[in-house]
């Protein structure tokens, strides 16, 4: 398989909407979205830098978190580089409760675990 084949079978791979995503709980699925608010919470233990994708806080329908041991793999400031952003996450869709279950608002979310599962489009 080419190099071409790839990528194109990488473009054509199927995503699930972000407001959708929270029906996919605790499977493996690639979410794509505009990145339309971010945070980088530095009042939180541990401080993790969300991106919400297609709506932002408090209607956020889904969640990207990066925790901050891989944020310097997304540069300096990754909340300023990449809002406005089409990205594609994949990985295990989590509830977006602080125990990781779907709220009643269905937000979802993936933490990401390594660099490879989060690309700008």
């Amino acid at each position: 398989m080419s190099l071409a084949s790839i990528l194109i079978a990488q473009e054509t791979s199927p995503s699930v909407p972000p407001n959708e995503a929270w029906q996919y709980k605790g499977q493996e699925q690639k979410v794509c979205g505009q990145v339309v608010d971010t945070s980088y919470a530095t009042s939180i233990r541990d401080s993790p830098t969300y991106l919400y994708l297609d709506r932002p806080r408090p209607e956020q329908v889904f969640t990207v978190e990066i925790p901050p041991a891989k944020r310097e793999v997304f540069g300096d400031s990754p909340e300023k580089s990449l809002k406005g952003k089409a990205v594609c996450v994949t990985g295990r869709i989590e509830g977006d409760g602080a125990d990781g279950t779907v709220d009643r608002k269905h937000r979802g979310r993936v933490v990401i675990q390594d660099e490879e599962q989060l690309t700008v489009r």
